[in-house]
């Protein structure tokens, strides 16, 4: 396997296929096999009307290696890239990074097929035993065994780099309507990597008490913004395929920055990450803060607009949000924080009254 790249040309992509083989360990069960120790089966349907199923003639925990090293590629290109075509389309620029990955996972997946390869005949034999020992009328299960040769091609890790582009010129765009469909949708599976993402984050908001109920964090700490950081990430990676993308990435990971890196991350801080988080978890929400990030604002500013009242007048001045409770007479928020300017009392109070989906909004925020 070398780095070269199959020559499909595409510009700013390229496309990775993952091929990984994994031999099942197991062999198909024929009436025949169940009818030698039991006559009575002789009624069952043949294999051409019904699936009898199969029989595990090799330890599962053997072939399980295997499929964890497949995971674990997928999800490095997961991590780096969309889906596009049927393959993981990932920026160009992080190409060599990912081919190394790949390709240390390839020489894992070898190294455990060969030596899974050598202790085949071994393995089945003590299985065999295994169950035999028991059980020695299911002799008949453990015929015509795949011998070690046969297992080994069956055991394969395979990754295919490439490159697409337009299959006609831009003389002719309707032929090329298809495939700019599909690089347009590259923008829809971003964003939806990016509300997963988000969505991981805000499930994290919550804690469950000894007695099983859910309450909201007061705190999280630098571990949880993971799911945040890749959603920058991700963008900042795929920030050429819409002029709204690399605004949104700076918007989000100039919030993040502004964090420590140990520590608690509580008050409003926590605040404005549980806003950023639930527009970027939302359809409309998401647009809408593209929107914002691409002309020039900011986290505070998108949390702000989309409450409907200025948050920017009194987020700066809370240390720690203390309380926010609806008023069951009055519909209204108070809002009682400890402030920064030396000059006011030390407990404001702030009511502050807001239409019904904005109470839900910062209910939820809180």
């Amino acid at each position: 396997m070398t780095g070269d790249i199959v020559s499909k040309d595409a510009t700013d992509l390229v496309c990775i296929q993952l091929e990984v083989h994994i031999w099942s360990g197991r062999r198909h069960l024929d009436k025949s096999d169940l009818v030698h120790a039991n006559p009575e089966f002789g009624k069952l349907p043949e294999k051409d009307l019904a699936n009898l199923g199969s029989v595990k003639i090799c330890d599962p925990e053997e072939i399980k290696t295997f499929q964890k090293i497949k995971n674990q590629a997928e999800l490095v290109l997961k991590r780096a890239g969309l889906p596009i075509l049927g393959a993981t389309g990932i920026p160009a620029s992080k190409y060599p990074e990912v081919f190394l990955k790949l390709q240390e996972l390839q020489d894992e997946y070898t190294a455990k097929s060969a030596a899974f390869v050598a202790a085949f005949d071994r393995n089945i034999r003590e299985w065999k035993l295994k169950h035999l020992f028991q059980h020695p009328e299911w002799e008949q299960l453990f015929r015509d065994l795949p011998t070690a040769d046969h297992v080994g091609g069956r055991l394969s890790f395979q990754f295919h780099p490439y490159r697409i582009s337009a299959p006609a010129a831009e003389s002719h765009p309707d032929l090329n309507d298809r495939f700019e469909k599909q690089m347009g949708g590259l923008k829809g599976e971003l964003l939806q990597e990016v509300a997963t993402e988000a969505g991981t984050f805000i499930n994290s908001l919550s804690k469950k008490t000894d007695g099983g109920i859910c309450t909201k964090r007061d705190f999280v700490t630098p571990k949880t913004l993971g799911p945040l950081r890749r959603a920058a990430e991700k963008l900042d990676a795929f920030a050429f395929i819409d002029p709204t993308i690399g605004p949104l990435a700076t918007l989000l990971r100039d919030m993040l920055d502004d964090l420590p890196d140990l520590g608690r991350v509580d008050g409003q801080k926590l605040l404005m990450l549980g806003g950023i988080a639930r527009l970027l978890n939302d359809p409309v929400g998401i647009s809408e803060l593209a929107a914002i990030a691409h002309n020039g604002g900011t986290a505070q500013d998108a949390v702000s607009s989309n409450v409907g009242i200025r948050l920017s007048q009194w987020v700066p001045v809370i240390d720690e949000v203390k309380t926010m409770r609806q008023s069951e007479s009055s519909n209204a928020f108070q809002i009682q924080s400890h402030v920064t300017d030396a000059d006011e009392p030390a407990v404001q109070t702030m009511d502050l009254t807001v239409r019904s989906d904005e109470d839900a909004f910062l209910s939820n925020l809180l």
